[in-house]
C-alpha cells in the first residue's frame, strides 16, 4: 500500500539528484511512497513499474530495469534478494522521514544472512571482479535509452568472445549446468534483440533464486529457459507450505479466528 512521505528541499540540490535523469528521480520518489516505515519494500518490476509510471507507455520493461540501475547507482539504493523475493532499501530514509509511530518491521534487510545482491540491478560485476564489470558499462547518471547497448548485435571477433565471457560468468550461477553449448547458442541468439549484460545479469539472478527455492531436478536447463524467454518471468519463490507466514498472514488468521468464535457464540445464544 502506497504511503504519504516527505522529502526535504535539499534533495533537489544534492549531487546525487543532479547525477540522475529526470525519469530516475521520479522513480526514486515513487519508491519512497512504496516503501514501509523503514525505507524497505518488497517489489516486482510489474508492480513497481505500474505504480510509478501508470500512464507512461514509453517506459518499457527493459527501460524500467535501466532506471532501477540508475537509481541504485545515483542514490546508492540497495536492491537485494531474500528467499527468492526482491527487496529494496533507501539508505537516506531517516534523513527525510520522521516517523514517530512505525509499524513493526517485517521486511528483511540487506544485512540478513540469507540476503544476496539483486544482480539484475546491481550487476554481476559487483559480486565478481571479472569480465562482466567491463561489458556495456555507461557513465553514471545518464539514464537515457543509450544505456546497456554495449554488446547487442556483436556476433564475431572480439564481440563474440566478450559475449561468451559474459555467458560463462552468468552460467556459473545456474544450478543445473547441462548442455552448455546449446545454452550458449540460445544466449547468442537472444542477444540479437536483448542487451547482453542485462540478460547475463538476469541469468545469474534467476540462477540464485532457483538454487534457493527449487530442487535441481525441477530447475529448467538454461537452454530451455532462454528459448522460452523466461527472463521476463517473476523470480521463483519458495512453495507456499514452506514459506514462513508474514505478519499480514498472522493478522488475517487472528481475524478469522475471532469471526469463528463470534459465530459459535451467536449460535449458542440462538440455541
Amino acid at each position: 500500500m502506497a504511503r504519504i512521505r516527505t522529502i526535504k528541499p535539499e534533495f533537489w540540490r544534492s549531487p546525487a539528484t543532479a547525477s540522475a535523469s529526470p525519469w530516475a528521480r521520479l522513480l526514486y520518489i515513487a519508491m519512497w511512497n512504496w516503501a514501509d516505515d523503514y525505507g524497505v519494500a518488497e517489489w516486482t518490476p510489474r508492480e513497481l513499474l505500474g505504480f510509478a509510471f501508470p500512464n507512461d507507455e514509453q517506459i518499457t520493461t527493459s527501460e524500467f530495469q535501466r532506471l532501477c540501475k540508475e537509481v541504485a547507482r545515483s542514490f546508492e539504493t540497495d536492491f537485494y534478494i531474500v528467499g527468492g523475493r526482491r527487496y529494496f532499501r533507501i539508505p537516506a530514509w531517516d534523513d527525510h522521514q520522521k516517523t514517530e509511530r512505525r509499524a513493526n518491521a517485517r521486511n528483511p534487510l540487506p544485512e540478513d544472512e540469507n540476503s544476496t545482491p539483486d544482480q539484475a540491478i546491481t550487476g554481476v560485476e559487483e559480486m565478481r571482479g571479472n569480465s562482466l564489470s567491463t561489458q556495456g558499462k555507461t557513465p553514471a547518471g545518464k539514464g537515457t535509452g543509450e544505456q546497456g547497448k554495449g554488446n547487442r548485435g556483436k556476433g564475431t571477433g572480439e564481440g563474440s568472445q566478450a559475449t561468451e565471457r559474459l555467458f560463462d560468468d552468468a552460467y556459473s550461477y545456474w544450478p543445473k549446468r547441462v548442455k552448455r553449448d546449446e545454452a550458449l547458442s540460445r544466449f547468442v541468439e537472444a542477444c540479437k534483440t536483448e542487451d547482453a549484460e542485462t540478460l547475463a545479469a538476469s541469468i545469474a539472478q534467476f540462477g540464485q533464486a532457483y538454487a534457493a527455492t527449487t530442487e535441481k531436478k525441477f530447475t529448467p536447463a538454461l537452454g530451455v529457459w532462454l528459448n522460452q524467454k523466461r527472463w521476463t518471468d517473476e523470480l521463483p519463490t519458495m512453495p507456499q507450505a514452506d514459506r514462513k507466514p508474514t505478519r499480514t498472514d498472522q493478522n488475517l488468521d487472528f481475524v478469522a479466528q475471532l469471526a469463528r468464535e463470534e459465530m459459535q457464540t451467536q449460535r449458542g445464544i440462538e440455541a
